[in-house]
C-alpha cells in the first residue's frame, strides 16, 4: 500500500523510527533495556488479548485485567506470606478466581445470545 506521495507506508513507518531513534525521542522510554514481561498478556484468553492490549495503551484496563493482576500478584505473596496470613489471602484469591470466570462466562452467553 502507498500513500499519496508514493512512498510506501513500510518505507514511510522505517523513516519515521530511523527519525525518532536519532533525535533521541526513545532514549528514555521506561523499561528500555529490560525484557518485556508477558505474564499478564498471556494469562488473559486468547480470544480478548487484542482488545486488551488496546485498551492497555490507551490506560483503559477492563476488570479481566485487574483480577489477572490481582491474582498473580497474589499467587506471588502468598508464597512469601507467613503462615497466619495465607489463610485470609487464599480465601482473597478464591474471590478473585471465582470474580474472573463469573465474569467470563456472562460474557461468553453474550455471545451466544
Amino acid at each position: 500500500m502507498h500513500d499519496p506521495h508514493g512512498m510506501s507506508w513500510t518505507t514511510l513507518a522505517e523513516q519515521r523510527i530511523n527519525e525518532a531513534m536519532a533525535s533521541g525521542e526513545w532514549a528514555a522510554l521506561p523499561g528500555k533495556g529490560k525484557p518485556i514481561d508477558y505474564t499478564t498478556y498471556f494469562a488473559s484468553p486468547a480470544d480478548t488479548r487484542a482488545g486488551n492490549a488496546v485498551l492497555l495503551n490507551a490506560n483503559v484496563t477492563p476488570p479481566e485485567v485487574d483480577w489477572l493482576r490481582q491474582q498473580h500478584t497474589l499467587r506471588e505473596s502468598l508464597t512469601k506470606a507467613p503462615e497466619s496470613e495465607r489463610r485470609a489471602m487464599r480465601e482473597e484469591l478464591q474471590t478473585l478466581e471465582t470474580n474472573y470466570q463469573i465474569h467470563r462466562e456472562r460474557r461468553l452467553l453474550k455471545r451466544r445470545s
